[in-house]
């Protein structure tokens, strides 16, 4: 296995689990804007994101085989991108929870903003304290959204 820092590899290995969990949620009849409670918006938020970060840690581990010399700000692109474009596709798709909408709002605002940042800049989520994806975590962690909350 090639050597990578932690940090690299704990980013990479979160957004994989969140990818992935994108990946595992399905509509349902519930999924309509405001008919689901918190705790389902916030279960199936979790998978989404546990699934999009395991997604982009497989990415990783396909990419270093072809890229063994990569360094982290040039997997950004290929290996943390897409999942997280798929994890705030299925995000929206959840509709908002009813009672909670503008918590859910605010968090898919400020990843969005920070996936927009991301594509932008990607050496930005290698820089130190550059993650822009820090004040989404932080709604995560605070409306309970597990996984959601330890993105890139």
């Amino acid at each position: 296995m090639i050597d990578r820092p932690p940090t690299l590899l704990a980013a990479l290995a979160t957004l994989v689990a969140a990818l992935l969990a994108v990946a595992g949620c399905g509509g349902s009849d519930d999924s309509a804007e405001g008919s689901l409670t918190k705790a389902q918006f916030a279960k199936r938020a979790d998978l989404i994101c546990s699934n999009a970060a395991s997604e982009q840690y497989k990415n990783a581990g396909l990419y270093l085989r072809e890229h063994p010399e990569a360094d982290e700000a040039e997997m950004i692109e290929p290996v943390a991108i897409p999942p997280l474009e798929k994890q705030l596709k299925e995000l929206e798709e959840l509709g908002l929870p009813r009672e909670h909408e503008a918590e859910a709002e605010a968090f898919l605002q400020e990843f969005e903003e920070a996936l927009g940042e991301l594509k932008k800049d990607p050496e930005v989520a290698v820089s130190p304290g550059g993650n822009p994806f820090d004040q989404a975590n932080r709604l995560a962690e605070k409306y309970e959204y597990g996984d959601c909350s330890q993105s890139p």
